[in-house]
């Protein structure tokens, strides 16, 4: 039986010029191009999707809605669904493509196009999830501010991002020849301390063949966006850059676990 459209998915595909800033749409953009191969690439992301979701799951049960924050192509849902198969879950996204192959999974989900960041909800939620995300949107401080506003009264937010720490080896190659390295740039990891309940802090090691397949990696999952306003290097400092960096090349991920309540929870 064909499946019908999803009217979620056509509003996404025709969002207003206004609904994401600049910066924003083109982050958007680049997580576009890379859906349809994204999941061959996003080891990390499906490794922390899966450790948020059984965080969430020790302390949070039998929500009976949950909401998925930057869902891109479904890890967190899944997993989510995989834990509590009767909660009713939201998806949102920024990236049109994203919301797509999550579409193509899990044509059950209820799936929301637009920018996490300026959103409005007027549903609240169990338990909101977020994962490999939060680090794209400017002030991120103030961006879980606004997200706990779409907590029920004993909901819990839980948030997984890279910190600083992560990509050092990338960033010590760089500097080791006086280059920026371009990366986007990351909070520190105590920038949310006066608002989370509990927290927790894990470095996940990768190693790839090379430097060079390192950043192939970052752009085969549109995490290639460089900092604002980063001039592009020439390929003759490239060509220096990657001859000099080691083989295989050790990349760390420090990846900044969050939770938080309602005072009234307790």
């Amino acid at each position: 039986m064909k499946q019908k459209p999803c009217l979620y998915l056509r509003v996404a595909q025709n969002l207003p010029d206004n609904s994401l800033t600049t910066f924003s749409a083109a982050i958007a953009k680049n997580f576009d191009r890379a859906a349809s191969n994204y999941d061959e690439s996003a080891s990390v992301q499906a490794q922390v999707a899966d450790r948020l979701v059984s965080w969430a799951a020790e302390t949070s049960h039998k929500p009976t809605n949950i909401l998925d924050l930057g869902c891109g192509t479904g890890f967190v849902a899944q997993a989510a669904r995989h834990v509590w198969p009767r909660a009713e879950i939201t998806a949102m996204d920024a990236s049109p493509a994203m919301l797509h192959q999550t579409h193509n999974k899990m044509p059950d989900l209820k799936i929301v196009a637009g920018d996490a960041a300026q959103h409005l909800f007027t549903e609240k939620f169990n338990v909101i999830l977020s994962s490999m995300m939060l680090q794209w949107l400017p002030q991120p401080r103030h961006v879980l501010e606004r997200w706990r506003h779409w907590l029920k009264p004993r909901g819990c937010l839980y948030v997984a991002l890279p910190v600083a720490g992560s990509f050092q080896e990338w960033r010590a190659a760089c500097s080791n020849l006086q280059q920026e390295d371009g990366l986007w740039p990351l909070s520190s990891e105590t920038f949310a301390d006066d608002f989370t309940a509990s927290k927790t802090v894990e470095d996940i090691k990768i190693t790839y063949p090379s430097a060079l397949e390192f950043l192939r990696r970052l752009k085969a999952i549109g995490a290639a966006t460089p900092r604002p306003n980063h001039k592009v290097l020439n390929a003759g400092v490239m060509k220096r850059l990657l001859a000099r960096a080691s083989t295989p090349f050790p990349v760390t991920y420090r990846i900044l676990y969050m939770q938080y309540f309602p005072q009234d929870n307790g």
